[in-house]
């Protein structure tokens, strides 16, 4: 099923105006760009070297696929924990665990966006205070991040797929 063009043209402006373009900025044609860079990366997170500190970071991407529905991407240490499993299992995410470069990968659809929810909460359940000890100490940097960006594309794809 395709979407049609004004409900694509939507997400894509939706996505576009909150997360200040595409994640390649040489892009300069609306129509051909679909990947976003939607994790809360910002001026303290870059070294004088202009990369990124990664030890620390956990990147995601968006990217609007033509039927509508948009690939969530989650790269370098993403949090694992007891919670976040569960999720993907239920979720039929797919996980490579090669440590510190690991992947997870999953799609949402219209009408699926609580599931951002559930895994930003998986992720804060690996911190919370009454959580086992965690074997990765920025986790403690991390899981909030990762889920409070999760949580913003959440808001911003419930806002475009309003009916």
């Amino acid at each position: 099923m395709q979407v049609g063009d004004k409900q694509l043209s939507k997400l894509k402006q939706a996505l576009f105006s909150e997360y200040d373009g595409f994640a390649d900025n040489r892009i300069t044609d609306f129509d051909k760009g679909h990947i976003f860079i939607v994790d809360d990366r910002g001026p303290g997170d870059v070294g004088a070297e202009k990369n990124l500190l990664l030890p620390h970071f956990c990147l995601i991407f968006a990217d609007l696929t033509a039927d509508g529905s948009v690939k969530v991407s989650l790269h370098r240490n993403v949090p694992l924990g007891k919670a976040v499993i569960e999720w993907i299992a239920r979720h039929n995410a797919w996980y490579d665990k090669a440590y510190p470069y690991t992947t997870l990968e999953f799609t949402i659809s219209n009408n699926g966006q609580l599931a951002l929810n559930e895994l930003a909460d998986a992720f804060r359940a690996i911190v919370a205070p009454n959580a086992s000890p965690y074997s990765v100490p920025n986790y403690r940097y991390m899981c909030p991040r990762t889920a409070t960006s999760l949580e913003r594309l959440k808001g911003v794809l419930d806002e475009a797929w309003k009916p």
